[in-house]
């Protein structure tokens, strides 16, 4: 298959090169929506009818588009609310259930308790309109040519591709149209305005936030599907027609669309065996479209592992000393997980530096009562010992700290083809393993050290965590955790607090303390026994 037009690792290679290309992106999927109408600076509406509910009052609409008779809508606002407050545009799922549309919102069908019982409870107003082909739609809009059903959506598809338009881009625009009404509303407040659904409805919503900037956030559920993922599974008869879009993976993937949600909240829940949605493709959107996210919080998060840093700094310099290792490596944290001590990864790598089991495993104890890659101070040796591996059997630092996280055996076989060239390996090494994380580990890694050298330039009053006092010395025998709260004089607390690689096993008196662990106590305390 062909590379989409749009190359995502390039396009998201830094926070600056994308909010440059962005707009550019957004461009190209109007124009594969088609030909589509000038949305109306105002819409107007028409009241069918009003009614009250247990927690509001509902109105019935025709929202009026150019088209005739109209766009049938629900609304409905919390009863009593005093000031604009926050909605949704619900977006109904497909199903198969062309006679439903809209009347979803009163449903729990598909849902534990109805849309609308749930967000007027929650103080949340919501909108609801027919799509095309669907509910009041069912076809009665011209351009389905009265065909009814899922008839009547091939029908809309067929007329809709003559016209130089798509039924999607259709829809979408009606969507759009009804957005702009809700932000009319004076019951809502236009800047709290979130778009949700399931299955088709979650498509709508994903698109939704790509399109429209004043969308606050999004939640999805359901049919999180990577184009090209679809296709190698097979199931393109899965989805209805009104889902297909000309052109549309020629341009770009389902992670171009998502990603242009961020920095906004997008809530996406997909079911592992969900046929309609390939979990390799889930997992690949997730992992790109994260990666985006991730850019956005980058140098707030940047400044608090500075700040963080300070906690243990000059104890992890003094180990890198030790053992013949540039300081300068003490910056490698700042990549991995800026200095927080809880951080874990959806690949389960744990602490500061980002240990997996299995690497952990060869370096230090890792196991149901200690797991030392949490112990900033613990990991520290083991990170120690496996950079210094590294740069013994690759003999240079770019192919070393690149095989920190890409893996030694990859970086041994990129220099077995291409020598120490670093520019040359990142350029030309191929493999499955080695992509935009691995090819610019080395970079960030320079990105880090310059900032942290140029921290004062880049993050003026730094407010750094003083170091912590603590004296290190390996237990001579097994020691129960009651022993030790009180031979130490630590709480619980102080003692999982100063030993973050204790697990709750331990904590809670389960199993004891394994003998010849290295135990952490604030250097007071030993002050005060002696």
């Amino acid at each position: 298959m062909i590379p989409p037009i749009i190359d995502f690792e390039g396009v998201t290679s830094d926070l600056d090169h994308w909010q440059s290309q962005r707009e550019e992106l957004r461009r190209g999927l109007h124009q594969r929506l088609g030909h589509l109408p000038t949305l109306p600076s105002e819409v107007q509406s028409e009241t069918i009818g009003k009614r009250n509910h247990a927690c509001g009052v509902i109105e019935k609409l025709r929202l009026h588009s150019g088209n005739n008779p109209g766009i049938p809508a629900w609304f409905a606002t919390p009863r009593n609310l005093k000031e604009p407050g926050p909605a949704v545009l619900w977006c109904h799922w497909h199903g198969g259930e062309y006679s439903l549309g809209k009347q979803e919102l009163f449903e729990q069908k598909h849902t534990p308790q109805s849309p609308l019982q749930c967000f007027l409870e929650m103080g949340l107003s919501i909108l609801c309109i027919d799509a095309y082909g669907f509910g009041e739609r069912n076809g009665q809009d011209l351009e389905s040519c009265g065909d009814h059903d899922q008839e009547g959506e091939h029908s809309l598809f067929k007329h809709f591709l003559w016209q130089g338009s798509t039924l999607w881009g259709r829809m979408l625009w009606d969507d759009r149209l009804a957005l702009r009404y809700l932000q009319q509303r004076p019951e809502v407040d236009s800047k709290r305005i979130a778009a949700a659904g399931l299955s088709m409805g979650a498509t709508r919503t994903q698109w939704l936030m790509a399109l429209e900037e004043s969308l606050a956030c999004g939640v999805a559920m359901a049919c999180m599907v990577r184009y090209g993922d679809l296709m190698h599974a097979r199931a393109l008869r899965l989805h209805g027609m009104y889902f297909y879009v000309p052109g549309l993976l020629e341009y770009c993937d389902l992670e171009s669309i998502m990603a242009l949600s961020a920095p906004r909240p997008l809530l996406c829940l997909n079911g592992a065996e969900d046929l309609l949605s390939p979990a390799a493709g889930v997992t690949t959107v997730e992992k790109c479209v994260s990666r985006v996210y991730d850019m956005y919080g980058q140098k707030d998060r940047f400044r608090k592992g500075i700040e963080r840093s300070g906690l243990y700094l000059n104890k992890i310099k003094k180990i890198l000393k030790r053992y013949n290792l540039p300081e300068e490596l003490s910056v490698l944290p700042h990549v991995e997980s800026s200095f927080q001590i809880g951080a874990y990864s959806s690949a389960g790598a744990a602490g500061i530096w980002q240990f997996t089991r299995g690497t952990g495993r060869l370096f230090m104890r890792v196991g149901y009562d200690v797991d030392e890659r949490r112990d900033p101070i613990l990991a520290t040796h083991g990170a120690a010992k496996l950079l210094k591996k590294n740069f013994k059997s690759v003999q240079s630092w770019p192919l070393a700290i690149t095989a920190y996280n890409h893996g030694l055996q990859g970086m041994k076989r990129a220099k077995k083809k291409f020598g120490k060239n670093f520019v040359r390996i990142v350029d030309r090494y191929k493999s499955r393993t080695f992509g935009f994380a691995s090819k610019n580990f080395y970079a960030e890694f320079l990105a880090a050290l310059h900032v942290v050298k140029n921290k004062n330039k880049y993050f003026p009053n730094l407010v750094i965590n003083k170091p912590i006092d603590i004296v290190s010395f390996p237990l001579p025998h097994f020691i129960d955790i009651r022993t030790a709260m009180k031979y130490f004089n630590m709480s619980n607390e102080d003692i999982a607090k100063t030993n973050p690689a204790l697990r709750r096993p331990v904590l809670n008196g389960e199993k004891r303390i394994p003998k010849g662990f290295v135990f952490q106590s604030p250097a007071s305390n030993l002050v005060s026994l002696a």
